[in-house]
């Protein structure tokens, strides 16, 4: 069947669209430039307009370089994912087209200015289980009493359409393309629910109290009380899974393995054992409890995970991922960013070290003692950043920060043996992260 020359000239776009030549850094600049110039401009004219606020700077900060770009990070991810599977293609070409479309994104904040104006529609989450089960029902249907702002519900709306017409156009399946544009339109109704869609897994257990759930984990007592920093906490956690399924569609099964395990290498816990141990010994010292509320527990997640993230800089540049410095690099600073901007500055610092070691004009690899000293520092710097998580003194419990000077010792020395024998340095990492978690016990 000949094809029409409006349905020719589509599918040449979407060709274009698909395969436009740039870097991963370049790619990353421009998400992170789109997303900008749309949250800039939602603070600016929607409600509670972040960029007039009278509060910290610091939570200015938090809602544009944190919250949002994590949101915006997450989607993207969940999106690739749903039109990688819908559609069989590569993971670059769905990435490429749906950059492309994303800019859309930019316009929405004056949809609602237009609709709401001259004050603008006020930007928030839905926090119960009503709220949420209404705007996945009624979303689309104009006049329904739903309290998201209507550029959004008019953003959702053309995603649909655009999501289902891609997956149409590649799959020639009208069944592809419903499944495809309703996965979109799910995703993109939880993200403004998110407090609620995070914790679904806990509502069989217990139906009736769910909101109270809902609202404990993320109002309730907590040894971080910000509530943007508890939702970034939450989003960073979600879209963990989302970067290893990408790696499996993108790099295949084979290099999944070999991302995983360098995830979850020896190393690597001790990385997060360091965090562990300064995080119970601070809590332990300041005479209070460990947890102080159930959020505590997805916070200390967290931290672990952004330290096991750090750990994969060693050695990236060799590794078949060595392409994705650039935008690991900027997900683990908004990751460290949402736990504590202190973090966020001890992994900048991080960062400037493996520049400083590893890159002209100093390039001191070839010698020996530099990678395991290299090491260390980091990890030592993973404890430090443990204990100033809740703005506790690095050393308030002496005889953990002497254990854990110990474990930092006893790894440097295990590193020496890395391309000599693995049983010595495997042995010496594991040692080291038991050194570590037995450390925060200590009293």
């Amino acid at each position: 069947m000949k094809k029409s020359g409006g349905i020719s000239a589509l599918e040449k776009f979407i060709n274009r669209a698909e395969n436009y030549p740039i870097s991963s850094a370049g790619f990353t600049a421009v998400f992170i430039s789109i997303t900008f110039v749309r949250d800039f401009f939602e603070a600016l004219i929607e409600p509670p307009h972040a960029l007039f606020s009278a509060g910290a700077l610091s939570t200015t900060v938090t809602q544009l370089g944190v919250l949002f770009n994590l949101e915006w990070i997450s989607l993207f991810m969940a999106l690739t994912v749903v039109l990688k599977i819908m559609t069989g293609e590569k993971t670059a070409s769905v990435m490429k087209i749906l950059l492309l479309f994303y800019s859309i994104i930019i316009i929405v904040p004056f949809l609602d200015l237009a609709a709401a104006f001259p004050g603008g529609c006020k930007i928030d989450y839905l926090y119960t289980m009503k709220d949420y089960l209404q705007a996945l029902l009624l979303f689309f249907i104009p006049g329904a009493s739903i309290p998201v702002c209507p550029g959004i519900r008019l953003e959702v709306f053309a995603g649909f359409i655009m999501c289902g017409a891609y997956i149409l156009i590649k799959s020639r399946s009208f069944l592809r393309a419903l499944a495809g544009s309703l996965l979109l339109y799910f995703l993109a109704v939880s993200s403004m629910a998110f407090p609620v869609f995070i914790l679904l897994p806990l509502f069989p257990f217990s139906p009736s109290n769910f909101d109270s759930i809902v609202n404990f984990n993320f109002f309730g007592t907590a040894l971080d009380n910000a509530l943007m920093s508890r939702v970034s906490v939450m989003i960073f956690l979600f879209s963990t899974p989302l970067i290893f399924l990408l790696m499996a569609l993108h790099y295949g099964k084979k290099i999944l393995i070999e991302f995983s395990a360098s995830f979850f290498s020896p190393l690597s816990l001790v990385y997060a054992s360091a965090v562990f141990s300064a995080f119970i010994a601070a809590r332990s010292a300041s005479g209070g409890p460990v947890f102080t509320g159930p959020f505590d527990i997805f916070f200390l997640a967290a931290a672990l995970l952004a330290a096991l993230y750090i750990s994969l800089f060693d050695g990236i540049s060799s590794k078949p991922w060595s392409s994705l410095i650039v935008p690991l690099s900027i997900f683990i600073a908004v990751a460290c960013a949402a736990l504590s901007f202190k973090m966020f500055f001890i992994f900048i610092f991080i960062l400037c070290l493996r520049l400083f070691f590893e890159k002209e004009p100093f390039n001191l690899e070839s010698f020996k003692a530099v990678k395991p000293l290299q090491n260390s520092i980091n990890i030592f710097l993973m404890y430090v950043s443990g204990s100033l998580l809740f703005f506790s003194p690095v050393f308030s419990a002496p005889k953990t920060a002497a254990a854990a000077f110990a474990a930092v010792m006893v790894c440097f020395g295990g590193l020496f043996f890395r391309d000599r024998s693995k049983t010595v340095y495997n042995t010496a990492c594991l040692l080291a992260a038991g050194i570590f978690i037995a450390a925060g016990f200590i009293h």
